[in-house]
């Protein structure tokens, strides 16, 4: 067995791939964001801004959860005032890629379905980070094993509570 263990090596191969994203999912959850208040409501408790893959969505998902969360409208109009506000409007493509989302959303109604495919790329983003420093971990030859298996196991656990976030949400 120990011999067994000694030959395993590390399968590098595939951790230069790009991480798993859909960024279609993210803009059609964005678009029907501003098309529907119900699926602000519906996104905030399946995403966090986190998620998103995209910076500059991030910051979109952040201007439309702030309008909201005054009590004011949410819109490609309002969107777009309060990305100006905070500076980030013209990194995000201005006004244009703010009316596109909305333009390009297949279905509203289908936004607890985008955020879900937002949310699972996040989750697997965060499974290969977690792995990531864990192996890190393993290499670096620790000198106290169980505190290094302790610090993986919470790393997993943080994964995992993320994921529960997300499954208790969507059953509200």
């Amino acid at each position: 067995m120990v011999d067994r263990v000694a030959n395993l090596t590390l399968d590098t191969s595939r951790l230069d791939r790009v991480p798993p994203h859909n960024i279609e999912a993210e803009e059609s959850l964005l678009g029907a964001m501003m098309i529907s208040k119900d699926a602000v409501l519906t996104a905030s408790e399946i995403v966090d801004m986190d998620d998103f893959y995209r910076d500059f969505n991030r910051e979109v998902y952040r201007a439309i959860t702030n309008l909201y969360s005054q009590g004011e409208p949410v819109d490609p109009v309002t969107v777009a005032e309060e990305l100006k506000k905070m500076g980030f409007l013209e990194k995000v493509g201005g006004k244009v890629f703010i009316h596109s989302l909305v333009s390009n959303v297949p279905i509203a109604a289908n936004a607890k379905y985008y955020a879900t495919i937002v949310n699972n790329n996040a989750l697997l983003r965060r499974l290969i980070n977690a792995a990531t420093r864990i192996a890190t971990m393993g290499y670096e030859v620790p000198s106290d094993i169980e505190s290094t298996i302790d610090k993986a196991e919470q790393l997993i656990f943080d994964v995992s509570k993320q994921r529960h976030k997300s499954k208790l949400s969507s059953l509200k």
